[in-house]
Order: C-alpha cells, then sequence, then structure tokens
C-alpha cells in the first residue's frame, strides 16, 4: 500500500520529462534533497494551486510507491515569493540562493535538511523587503550560514579575504543576523570569496552569480 509522506519543502528546479509532467529537485525540511514527480503539473491547478515552479513552497504531500520516486500529491500552505516574478532584481537573488543550495547538496542528501530553515529565511525576507542594500547582506548572511551547515569553515582560506570583509562576515555570524554593509565592493568581494570557496569543494560553478552582482551594481 503506497505510503503518504508530509513535509515542509521548496523546489530548487524543475524538468519537463513529458506533456504536462515534470520531476522537481524538492528541499524538505525532513528528507534533505530528494526527486519528486509531478503528474500533470502544467493541467492540475486544484491539486497544486497555481503550478509547480522554482521556488514554490509549502507543505508538500508525498506518495512512496515501492521502488518508485515519491510523487507529488498536493501542495497546502503554499508560498510561491510572487515579488520574484515581478521584480528582477529580486529574482536574481532568490536565484542564487537556489543555485547555493544545489550546489551544497546533492540528491539523496538527508542532512541537506538543515538547509531548509535558513533558505526559507533568506527567500521569505529578499520578497518581503524593498530591494536595497539590505537584501545583500540578508543574501550573505544566508551564504555564510549555508557553509557552516554544509560543513564547510567560510574562513579556512581567510588571508585571501581583505580584514573589513572578514570583519563584517564574522560579525554577522558572532551575532546571529545580517548587518546592512553600505560599502557595494566590500558585499561583491565577499560574495564572490564565499562563492568561489563553496565551488573550490563543490566543483559546481555559480552561474547566477553574474545577474545578481549586476543588480548589486545597479543600485
Amino acid at each position: 500500500m503506497p505510503k503518504l509522506i508530509s513535509t515542509p519543502a521548496i523546489i530548487l528546479s524543475t524538468l519537463v520529462i513529458r506533456e504536462g509532467d515534470l520531476i522537481s529537485t524538492v528541499l524538505s525540511r525532513e528528507l534533505g534533497v530528494i526527486k519528486v514527480y509531478c503528474r500533470s503539473a502544467k493541467r492540475s491547478q486544484k491539486r497544486f494551486g497555481g503550478g509547480v515552479d522554482i521556488f514554490t513552497c509549502g507543505v508538500f504531500e508525498l506518495e512512496q510507491r515501492k521502488s518508485e520516486l515519491l510523487e507529488l500529491k498536493s501542495i497546502s500552505e503554499r508560498h510561491s515569493f510572487e515579488s520574484f516574478r515581478q521584480d528582477l532584481s529580486k529574482f536574481c537573488l532568490a536565484s542564487f540562493c537556489l543555485e547555493t543550495a544545489i550546489n551544497l547538496t546533492h540528491e539523496g542528501d538527508t542532512d541537506a535538511a538543515h538547509l531548509f530553515n535558513p533558505l526559507y529565511h533568506v527567500l521569505n525576507k529578499i520578497d518581503e523587503a524593498p530591494f536595497s542594500l539590505t537584501s545583500f547582506a540578508v543574501l550573505v548572511y544566508f551564504l555564510l550560514n549555508a557553509l557552516q551547515v554544509s560543513g564547510i569553515d567560510p574562513f579556512a582560506q581567510e588571508a585571501a579575504l581583505p580584514p573589513d570583509e572578514t570583519s563584517w562576515s564574522k560579525l554577522m555570524l558572532e551575532n546571529n543576523k545580517p548587518y546592512i554593509q553600505n560599502n557595494k565592493t566590500i558585499i561583491a568581494n565577499t560574495i564572490c570569496f564565499l562563492s568561489s570557496h563553496a565551488q573550490h569543494f563543490t566543483e559546481k560553478p555559480f552561474h547566477t552569480e553574474r545577474d545578481m552582482l549586476s543588480a548589486l551594481g545597479a543600485l
């Protein structure tokens, strides 16, 4: 008999496999990173309440069948972060956050469950607040936490990060909250260093970094 699983989750990426059907990579608060089969995802508005796409967040009802992918049956308490589709700058920041989660994890990674709360928090903050330098403070704070949760010391190559950038980063970690930084050069240097540091360990490039830094430069 199929087993039903209910878990808060965020969709990191989707892949169309046939007309209307998707395979989604999902970050679950309990299960970590999993692949989920979304039958008729493009057509079933009743079950999925607005479709299935990246950033879709809510309580996912999943069905476990023997030797098959988990199948998404419905989404409740849905949060789709609509501002990301209306504000290109916010979309660039949020996409970088999703890519960070993707790059630091892999399918079947149950430890990745620890990334759910930091990722949800940063997406929520970017969604709710006006786009500003505060958005980037929240992003850098997430990146620092994501590295730590993934077992990567953000300061393992501390000599490569200038003193101002190091002080700002450590201030956020020590006080467990983001601090606004008005110097865009410091923000950009910190992001580039941390993403490069992550890439060194994961061997996965950050394709969204350029667009995100362009959004910073436009402020």
